[in-house]
């Protein structure tokens, strides 16, 4: 698609001069009108910023419309020929419009402030500059026009609206600038450009479920912050690997003993830019620490906490024992301090979920009296912390965790397998997605108009059924 001429009267004859001072200019003008606006900016203003005299700047430009034309060819000129470069000698039609996006995103980033004065500005400038500015515009998008043809020519996408497909790329790319203000903290342009090329290639379901759609739950925890609170366990590990696969922000307390490290209490690897603190580099988690990872999450949707110690030794000496006992009186410890924390924050939110993890059945081997006297305490804890929310819009439920079957406890369930098997209906242990689908509908809407319940999840002797136990108090 050819450009548009773009011809801005002057009276200076030396071409070079003209490109220089109008350069001067351009980049006056810009940022004054990112600071000020395009309304508020006088000419005069432009020729200060400049350097130039009023006299001398009437020789390049009449008004501040010609400025942004001006700015908009010479950065729509630089911008094509960008475009054009980066899918040179590509043969693959699929590359080149992958390398088109990467080269279109970077660049509106890098030029941010000129898209969002153009969006914002556009509609000060006469019928006749407009129309020019969106031509060029359009001249730009047409080398993606011509990509996308590619494609369809080639097989490599379905017969489609071209034009339609070029302008929702473009939305989508010029939304990283135009919601920075909402993306900035929760993505960086890596991810953005993962983002838009996985949605053109697979669709949203992806390849792996065409067409299906998640139940509406799956979807609670997007965008939700999570502080999960002792999460460098087995159990909860899983947990902050489970919210980060549905959209969750997690943040994570870790403990760090030297008991600790066979359970190595740091995220999985998979996730690093998850914000740990641990208690080597923070200390225990008291009603201080609390405010403070408060305070720098600005916002908290759920509170997760795990009780537990993630006990996998089958026959752990009296040391051990003493330790594990010492561990799980530590956490009994911090989650009555935060709970006071949580008590008055939770009054001041709309909404807020607050989910305690009791110790899994493992750990009754660590530490038996210890063990019991820790999950009873948890659960009438959630009695009363929902009591005392009853008039504000938070939930607080508990989670107890019977004999789960993971990676990690498989030595210690293989040690007391056939002990296990003889007393647990249906001759099997639980799964970690037990415990992950009790969360999911206790930290969804599904489960709003519900507070103060006791979910088991349990297949031990005794259990009336397996699985999922509901306990109403």
């Amino acid at each position: 698609m050819k450009r548009p001429i773009v011809d801005i009267p002057t009276s200076v004859k030396d071409p070079e001069l003209v490109k220089k001072r109008r350069g001067q200019i351009i980049r006056a003008a810009t940022r004054l009108f990112a600071q000020k606006g395009f309304h508020k900016t006088t000419i005069r203003d432009i020729a200060e910023k400049s350097g130039l005299s009023m006299g001398a700047i009437y020789e390049y430009i009449r008004t501040k419309e010609e400025v942004v034309v001006l700015n908009q060819d010479l950065f729509l000129e630089s911008a094509g020929a960008r475009l054009r470069q980066c899918i040179e000698n590509v043969e693959n039609p699929l590359e080149k419009l992958r390398r088109l996006i990467h080269t279109e995103l970077h660049m509106m980033d890098r030029h941010a402030d000129y898209l969002l004065f153009l969006t914002r500005e556009r509609h000060y400038l006469t019928e006749k500059y407009g129309s020019l500015t969106l031509q060029l515009e359009r001249t730009r998008l047409s080398i993606f026009d011509e990509v996308l043809e590619e494609c369809i020519a080639t097989g490599h996408i379905p017969l489609c609206n071209v034009r339609l497909v070029t302008q929702l790329i473009k939305v989508m790319i010029d939304s990283w600038v135009m919601k920075g203000w909402d993306l900035r903290e929760h993505a960086d342009i890596a991810e953005m450009e993962a983002t838009i090329v996985e949605i053109l290639w697979n669709g949203l379901p992806g390849k792996a479920h065409p067409g299906r759609l998640p139940a509406a739950e799956a979807f609670q925890l997007e965008g939700k912050s999570v502080f999960v609170a002792n999460g460098g366990t087995l159990l909860g590990r899983a947990m902050v690997a489970f919210l980060v696969s549905k959209g969750a922000r997690p943040t994570v307390y870790a403990c760090n003993s030297d008991a600790e490290s066979r359970s190595a209490p740091h995220p999985p690897e998979p996730f690093p830019n998850i914000r740990v603190y641990s208690s080597r580099d923070y200390g225990p988690l008291d009603a201080n620490l609390f405010k403070r990872i408060m305070s720098d999450m600005k916002e908290l949707d759920v509170y997760l906490h795990d009780l537990g110690i993630g006990n996998t030794r089958a026959d752990p000496g009296p040391d051990e024992m003493a330790e594990a006992g010492r561990r799980l009186e530590a956490n009994l410890k911090s989650v009555q301090e935060t709970a006071e924390c949580l008590l008055e924050f939770a009054s001041t939110r709309s909404s807020a979920r607050c989910i305690y993890l009791a110790p899994w059945s493992w750990d009754r081997h660590a530490n038996p009296i210890r063990y019991e006297a820790v999950k009873g305490a948890v659960v009438a804890l959630t009695r009363m912390m929902a009591g005392e929310l009853t008039r504000t819009s938070a939930n607080v439920h508990c989670i107890v965790p019977g004999y789960i079957r993971s990676e990690g406890s498989s030595g210690i369930g293989g040690a007391f397998s056939d002990e296990l098997i003889e007393k647990i209906p249906f001759d099997c242990l639980c799964n970690l997605s037990d415990v992950t689908n009790a969360l999911i509908f206790l930290a969804s809407d599904a489960s709003k108009f519900l507070t103060g319940q006791v979910l088991e999840v349990s297949r031990e002797a005794g259990c009336s059924e397996p699985g999922l136990k509901r306990t109403i108090h």
